[in-house]
């Protein structure tokens, strides 16, 4: 076996030790995507969802959530609004794509967030935020766990 063989080998070896997380990313699945939306005069979340053609109903409580908000008749010119759609693409081509994982036995969020990339501590109140504002620290094997991945 040639020297650069093995050392690819190796290399391989190395890699997939060092990043357990592509074990992660095969199985989960687009649960929806959410855009960054600059609400203009005029602008209603009924009628957002109306353009779109999505049923704002069906959406409300996620928008509450991902906002923090309570309130979605009160809304201010200018400010950005995460509104979450199962369509892809609609009017913008910046969007953040929020995968679905299906907690398994010995995981825990920390580790599935970092094999996104993501840092848990840093990022803990928009994690929550995503997920319905879950303790991500009491998930069981079989909760979905969703993850912004911008």
């Amino acid at each position: 076996m040639s020297k650069r063989l093995i050392a690819l080998v190796l290399c391989a070896v190395l890699l997939m030790l060092a990043l357990p997380s592509a074990a992660f990313a095969e199985e989960d699945e687009v649960a929806y995507y959410v855009i960054p939306y600059v609400i203009q005069k005029g602008d209603s979340m009924a009628h957002i969802y109306e353009l779109w053609g999505l049923r704002f109903e069906k959406y409300a409580d996620m928008i509450r959530v991902l906002n923090g908000v309570e309130d979605l008749d009160l809304l201010f010119v200018g400010a950005i609004y995460l509104l979450p759609t199962t369509l892809e693409n609609l009017q913008t081509d910046v969007y953040i794509t929020v995968m679905s994982h299906m907690m398994r036995a010995g995981e825990t969020a920390y580790d599935v967030f970092a094999a996104y990339g993501i840092d848990y501590n840093e990022n803990i109140a928009r994690l929550q935020n995503y997920n319905g504002g879950a303790d991500l620290t009491k998930l069981r094997v079989g909760d979905r766990l969703y993850i912004p991945v911008d």
